[in-house]
């Protein structure tokens, strides 16, 4: 992954390219064409239809923007997984003139959401332990007898529905104070 140039990371590599309305290359840029084997500029003056001939992927996409349809396409090229979107260039009266497309590698960023689920399960099983753990610690009824008499009214402590201590009062008598008995 790489910098977005905003101080946050960027999808992965990109890769910029145009074409006139008849196929022939007329810009290729961007870091991703180094992971295709290919340098910036190596395809201006290539005619598209011609290289991805053996390629039906490409040669429709190819022919669907140049037919004046914008879209996105995913797809598997050279063992990377690609996201390209294509759009028509019009002149002045709507007719198409030639492409753009923007071709971003995304094959770390699907083996990164690949590792997701089970990331995801073992945090929630770390915390289903947590949970349990702390119920056993702090249930006074499983604390051992040397911890010693429990104080203001603990031991009326009950576990609710939703697994939260509730804490009955203390019986309170004549003015709302507490009335305790002192043990002789």
């Amino acid at each position: 992954m790489e910098q977005d140039g905003h101080g946050g990371l960027a999808v992965g590599p990109h890769a910029v390219f145009g074409l006139d309305n008849t196929g022939i290359c007329t810009h290729s840029t961007g870091p991703a064409l180094t992971h295709l084997g290919l340098r910036p500029g190596e395809l201006v003056g290539t005619n598209l239809f011609d290289l991805y001939r053996e390629d039906p992927i490409n040669v429709t996409a190819l022919r669907r923007v140049l037919e004046g349809e914008t879209f996105s396409l995913e797809r598997e090229f050279q063992g990377r997984l690609l996201s390209t979107y294509f759009e028509p260039v019009r002149d002045l009266d709507g007719s198409v003139t030639g492409a753009l497309g923007v071709t971003t590698d995304i094959t770390e960023q699907q083996r990164l959401e690949g590792l997701l689920p089970a990331t995801r399960e073992r945090a929630g099983r770390l915390a289903d332990v947590s949970a349990a753990l702390s119920r056993d610690l702090l249930d006074p009824d499983t604390l051992p007898a040397h911890h010693g008499p429990l104080r203001n009214g603990d031991a009326r402590r009950r576990r609710s529905r939703l697994g939260a201590w509730d804490r009955r009062p203390e019986p309170r008598a004549r003015g709302g104070l507490a009335v305790r008995r002192r043990s002789r």
